[in-house]
């Protein structure tokens, strides 16, 4: 640091300071959540007052034929339908509830409720993304991009305009990846078999997270064999003292008593 004396020779000053100052991750967190609520109330908007793509069509149209015949007629009859099992469950849910009275006389129609996972997904994706940053430092993504995510042009436009289902695919590979490197296998292979009902694409990513808990399970086996054998011997010693203890206090007692040396004689000590 570089000092030197004041106006009036009295006491050191100093000349170089730096002048940029570290950043509040916490302020930066707050930031990028207002950013990631104020893109999910622009893309509710656009999802109220538009239709969206032909997609939308084409899901209205599959789960009218769920609704009316049944996911086996279905998967059997439109070559087109090309869904997992949850997705189409989902368009039957949502076909079904948007020609319910109190749906329809709220304005609450199919091209809404269709596009209304997807916008929440988004937003929790986001979420993931920052509490994956705060718990693997490695892992840390720098802040512009997160800014970038949570305002991205394209998942305005897929998930509040599009009509999609991609969003909520990525929102549960992002909760298994998350819960993979907690090593929270359960919890892995559920969301990452409910990404699967969405979309199969993500069976391509499988081998990653097998093979990942596996290497996971062949580093940690090495400090469990050796943690098990520590406790093991601790006890170990622990017994040899107490028996040793016990040992000690039964020969003072037959030593010193004449009452012990009589119950050995007479067999009547156990």
């Amino acid at each position: 640091m570089t000092q030197t004396l004041a106006a009036d020779g009295s006491a050191p000053a100093t000349l170089a300071q730096s002048t940029s100052r570290p950043r509040n991750p916490v302020r930066c967190e707050v930031w990028i959540l207002l950013s990631g609520l104020l893109a999910l109330t622009f893309k509710l908007a656009i999802a109220w007052n538009t239709l969206g793509t032909n997609d939308v069509l084409t899901f209205y149209r599959f789960g009218e034929s769920l609704k009316t015949h049944g996911l086996e007629w279905t998967y059997t009859n439109s070559i087109s339908f090309n869904h997992p099992p949850l997705t189409a469950y989902f368009l039957q849910a949502i076909y079904t509830l948007s020609h319910q009275p109190l749906f329809q006389d709220n304005g609450i129609t199919f091209p809404f409720l269709l596009r209304l996972p997807a916008i929440v997904a988004d937003f929790i994706s986001l979420l993931v993304l920052l509490r994956l940053t705060a718990d693997f430092p490695k892992l840390r993504l720098p802040t512009w991009a997160l800014f970038l995510f949570a305002l991205s042009p394209t998942y305005v436009m897929v998930s509040g305009f599009h009509g999609n289902t991609d969003p909520v695919m990525v929102m549960f590979l992002l909760l298994a990846s998350l819960f993979c490197l907690r090593g929270k296998s359960v919890w892995c292979g559920l969301f990452l078999a409910l990404s699967c009902q969405i979309k199969i694409i993500p069976l391509l990513l499988l081998p990653i997270f097998f093979f990942f808990g596996l290497a996971a399970i062949c580093l940690g086996l090495p400090c469990f064999v050796g943690r098990t054998a520590i406790e093991i011997s601790r006890a170990l010693s622990q017994e040899r003292f107490v028996l040793r203890e016990f040992l000690g206090a039964l020969g003072n007692y037959l030593l010193s008593s004449p009452h012990g040396l009589v119950a050995v004689w007479t067999g009547q000590l156990l």
